[in-house]
């Protein structure tokens, strides 16, 4: 799974040239932003893809028994923007910009889809190993 995890990563770091995310600087160690890295992946999936898409295809799906497919749409859109509106004001650290939020919004697309035909170990592993990739490739 860790060679599929880097594999998946190499989109998302690609779509970060294209759409650059705002430089942060960190007073942290090394050490410290790659555990924040990995942290963040597996916290991140956990709460926006496991959770959240999960709770949504339940009420959409099982619940009010619509059609699944276009209820996992729904969440998978749905998270992906939830995600990125997270990172931004008044939630996150970040003031809200276009190329961040849309970036943001695209990756949480793609890991959602990612988790929703994988599962969350390797939506979880691709969105570490991009993190400590844009870490050790960017600074």
């Amino acid at each position: 799974m860790y060679i599929e995890a880097v594999l998946l990563a190499i989109p998302l770091f690609v779509l970060s040239w294209f759409l650059p995310l705002l430089g942060a600087g960190s007073g942290h160690s090394l050490l410290e932003r790659l555990a924040m890295s990995l942290g963040a992946g597996i916290y991140e999936e956990l709460i926006f893809r496991l959770v959240l898409i999960s709770v949504v295809v339940i009420i959409g799906s099982d619940l009010l028994k619509f059609d699944r497919q276009p209820v996992a749409i729904i969440a998978i859109g749905l998270s992906s923007l939830i995600f990125a509106a997270s990172h931004h004001r008044p939630f996150g650290l970040e003031p809200l910009t276009l190329m961040p939020l849309l970036f943001r919004s695209l990756a949480g697309a793609y890991l959602a889809v990612i988790f929703w035909f994988r599962g969350y170990g390797p939506a979880a592993g691709c969105h570490g190993a991009y993190n400590v990739l844009l870490l050790f490739l960017t600074k």
